[in-house]
């Protein structure tokens, strides 16, 4: 008989989740469980263990990596469902918001909130047997056993929620999510994550350009509740009823000049880690952000917060530069020339920064709310 466990669901920024013709109507299982995925895959990476990229190769029957073993793939079902079950608070999603910077314009889909909400998780009370190593059935028989599975996608749930955001949208802010896994177990998980690296290690070098969860960085930081003015009031009244903030694209948009003052990285470094979309006349590459910074959502009435989270992969040349520039520019004070908040005129009341120096360590640090 299979297993559930419900957990409750609320939105802290705007989802977006696509849908046909790309109208959002609701909140899809499918895109929750591909964000799910791409964080899983993540900390496969970062113990060490192979996780591929289904854009880029196709695992199938018993050719699997750790991801496709428990999310499945052609010739192998998998592991878990969920089901959703929600109320949506607006049908909004698919207006777009105009957000001003300077001399620079976003149109951004709005997404939906929803109250009310419920995920439930649902797997197999049995034990799951691991692929035999190197297709050698005389091999010795390995298991994943039903709380090894359960704890790792609480696990991923947690710190996907406590510490970045799921489905489209999220390097302009949205998709931030509150959704309670307090039932985890982390040692159990760790231990399964430790047997999955065992089991599919790292056997490409391409990983090296893939997110690892010990590549990443995460920041909070926490402020009074300030205007807006680069929404036009007409639109900043949806943001206000539902105590959002549109703080994303402006904060982009000054961190991304930091890096381009900074002669130390090039135009393709900085679109790079920013992100770029050529015009259709450009001969030149398209790249997906490395950096993403949510809206910012309220922690009383008075207190708001927003989160910059992101990875510096592997094979990024001044991976360490980079770091160590992103350490000055959002430590630095606001009176001080040279840091984002001299830039964005934001005055932090807190903020908080994890890096990874051991994973054990930086998963327990990452559960912590």
């Amino acid at each position: 008989m299979p297993e559930s466990l419900e957990l409750k669901l609320t939105t802290l920024t705007p989802f977006f989740t696509g849908g046909v013709d790309g109208i959002c109507d609701r909140l899809h299982e499918t895109s929750l469980i591909g964000s799910m995925r791409w964080w899983f895959e993540a900390i496969v990476r970062g113990f060490g263990g192979y996780a591929c990229d289904p854009t880029e190769h196709k695992c199938k029957d018993n050719d699997l990596c750790a991801a496709c073993f428990v999310f499945g793939a052609t010739g192998h079902k998998r592991l878990f469902r969920l089901k959703t079950d929600l109320e949506l608070i607006n049908d909004e999603s698919n207006n777009s918001l105009k957000v001003e910077a300077k001399n620079s314009k976003w149109y951004i889909k709005r997404g939906l909130f929803v109250k009310n909400a419920t995920v439930k998780l649902i797997y197999s009370k049995q034990e799951h047997l691991l692929p035999s190593e190197n297709n050698d059935e005389t091999s010795i028989k390995k298991v994943l056993s039903s709380e090894e599975l359960k704890n790792m996608l609480l696990l991923t749930l947690k710190i996907m929620s406590i510490n970045g955001s799921f489905g489209g949208g999220t390097s302009y802010g949205n998709g931030v999510l509150n959704i309670d896994c307090d039932r985890v177990d982390k040692n159990i998980a760790i231990h399964g994550f430790n047997k999955l690296k065992n089991h599919f290690p790292v056997s490409i070098s391409s990983n090296d350009s893939k997110p690892k969860l010990n590549d990443f960085f995460f920041t909070k930081i926490q402020f009074k509740k300030i205007q807006i003015n680069a929404v036009p009031e007409k639109e900043s009244k949806w943001y206000t009823d539902n105590r959002i903030i549109p703080i994303s694209p402006q904060m982009r948009y000054y961190l991304r000049s930091l890096i381009r003052e900074d002669k130390n990285f090039s135009k393709d470094e900085r679109h790079r880690l920013m992100g770029f979309v050529p015009n259709n006349h450009e001969n030149e590459q398209k790249f997906s952000s490395l950096i993403r910074i949510s809206n910012a959502y309220p922690l009383n009435e008075n207190e708001y917060e927003f989160r910059i989270w992101g990875w510096f992969p592997s094979d990024f040349e001044k991976k360490d530069e980079i770091l160590n520039k992103y350490k000055e520019w959002i430590s630095t004070l606001p009176s001080q020339k040279g840091g984002l908040w001299e830039k964005t005129n934001l005055s932090p009341l807190s903020s908080s920064t994890l890096f990874c120096d051991s994973m054990e360590f930086f998963i327990k640090q990452l559960l912590e709310d």
